[in-house]
C-alpha cells in the first residue's frame, strides 16, 4: 500500500530539507566540559574503534561491503543477514553514539545519502524505510 501523502521520487528533497530542527551538538550535556584527562579519553576512543565493526578506522571492518564514501559518512551493505532486499547502512566515518549527536555537516551527508536512496528505490517502484540502531545511549558520552 503506497502512502498517498508523499510521492517519494519527487518529494525526497522536501522531506529531508527541514532546517527548523534545533542544533544537535548544542544540546549535549556538559558542552565545553574538559574534566576528563585526555589520556583516558584517547584510550576509550581507540578501544571503541577497534571493537566497532562500523568504525572506518577499524582494520577489521569489511572493506568489500562499502558502496560509496563521502567526507563524513559512507554507504555499505550489511555485514550479516539483510533485514530485507535492498538493505544497506549509512554509517558515519567517526564513531558516534547517535545521529542526534553529529555535526551539521555529517547530518547533511546522511540526508543526502537518504535522498539518493529514496530516488533510486522510487525508480524501481519501491519505498524506503530508515531506522537507526543506537546502543548504550544511557551511558555517558565520550565528550561529556
Amino acid at each position: 500500500m503506497k502512502n498517498k501523502h508523499y510521492n517519494m521520487s519527487t518529494q525526497a528533497d522536501d522531506v529531508y530539507e527541514y532546517d527548523g530542527a534545533s542544533s544537535k551538538k548544542s544540546k549535549r550535556k556538559g558542552d565545553g566540559n574538559t574534566s576528563k584527562p585526555g589520556k583516558i579519553l584517547g584510550k576509550r576512543i581507540v578501544t571503541q574503534q577497534e571493537s566497532c565493526l562500523f568504525c572506518f578506522e577499524n582494520p577489521q571492518r569489511p572493506k568489500h561491503l562499502v558502496v560509496a564514501i563521502a567526507n563524513f559518512a559512507y554507504l555499505m551493505l550489511p555485514q550479516f543477514t539483510p533485514v530485507a532486499p535492498g538493505h544497506c547502512c549509512i554509517v558515519t566515518l567517526q564513531h558516534e553514539l547517535a545521529t542526534r549527536m553529529v555535526d551539521d555537516n555529517v547530518w547533511e551527508e546522511i540526508r543526502n545519502f537518504k535522498k539518493c536512496l529514496i530516488m533510486m528505490f522510487a525508480k524501481q517502484g519501491k519505498e524506503v524505510i530508515f531506522l537507526e540502531t543506537v546502543l548504550w545511549l544511557s551511558t555517558p558520552s565520550l565528550l561529556d
